[in-house]
């Protein structure tokens, strides 16, 4: 599971829908599928998804899903979740990619170009550590310049996530991996 995973789903903001779900348990279309009854009809102005990274410009989605740039290029079921994830976002929308040095480097620019191209729509993602200042990171997706922390979380809930996007404790080695995911709607709860 994504250490402290809860803490970051229960430091939502009021506009903020929080999905967490398991990655081995969960299909790109089951995942889906609860993004569809999450939003129940309504588009989102940005969508971000919160992982570990799994290696040099790679994240987990499911299981048996890493996105990394060979996996984009290639691999149709991830092209076909993305464009898919796409329609549930409005026009001028964004995709965030919480995870950890993510867009690093020439690979990782080419990731994140291979996903826009992908989808036709705008992504934005780390060059560094995505988490709590205290523990090494920051809230920013240098690659757009924008600060997830004030469009995803409240405060002082999201100072209670103890690590960054990359940090595993000894239990997550063991099992698969969990990830958030988050929504921001474009009208407000009520």
């Amino acid at each position: 599971m994504l250490q402290n995973g809860d803490v970051l789903a229960g430091s939502a903001n009021a506009h903020t829908l929080a999905i967490q779900y398991r990655t081995g348990e969960t299909s790109l279309d089951d995942l889906l599928e609860r993004i569809a009854a999450g939003l129940g009809g309504r588009k989102a102005a940005v969508i971000g998804i919160g992982s570990h990274h799994s290696g040099e410009n790679a994240f987990y989605l499911t299981g048996r899903e890493v996105v990394s740039l060979g996996s984009t290029l290639s691999g149709t079921a991830q092209q076909d979740f993305w464009k898919k994830l796409g329609t549930h976002i409005a026009a001028g929308g964004r995709i965030d990619l919480l995870a950890c040095n993510l867009a690093r480097g020439d690979k990782g620019a080419l990731l994140i170009s291979a996903l826009q191209s992908t989808t036709g729509l705008s992504f934005a993602a780390s060059t560094d550590a995505t988490g709590n200042p205290a523990f090494g990171g920051n809230w920013l997706l240098e690659t757009a310049s924008v600060d997830v922390r004030d469009i995803y979380f409240a405060e002082p809930a999201i100072g209670r996530f103890s690590g960054v996007m990359a940090q595993w404790d000894s239990q997550t080695k063991l099992v698969a991996s969990a990830f958030g995911f988050w929504t921001q709607l474009i009208r407000s709860r009520r």
